[in-house]
């Protein structure tokens, strides 16, 4: 469904998504695509950090303070609203922050 997720990397609440040009090639999208996204992340209320060699990966950094019933659910709403990440993507997310230790 959606090509541009590369890969979803981290270690425990901090996550990174990679975003490609499409997952065969791995090249880097595009900053201004990258920009676009973080836009509207951001019009969402959504912060995320951007690094990578490329600039192309999106840092989640929640807080220490975060619940699953709101922050957990909106952060992960707004990035699929977006329409950056397919199913699967969405699914590692949910298992990875779910395993983590949440209130």
């Amino acid at each position: 469904m959606f090509k541009i997720v590369g890969d979803v990397r981290g270690k425990g609440l901090m996550i990174g998504i990679e975003m490609v040009t499409d997952k065969e090639s791995r090249n880097p999208l595009p900053v201004e695509k990258v920009g676009q996204i973080w836009e509207d992340c951001k019009d969402m209320k959504l912060l995320l950090g951007k690094g990578g060699l490329f600039g192309n990966v999106f840092r989640i950094k929640p807080p220490m303070c975060i619940t699953k019933q709101v922050q957990y659910q909106d952060t992960l709403n707004a990035l699929y609203k977006t329409g950056s990440m397919n199913n699967v993507i969405f699914r590692t997310l949910i298992l990875r922050w779910k395993c983590s230790e949440l209130p």
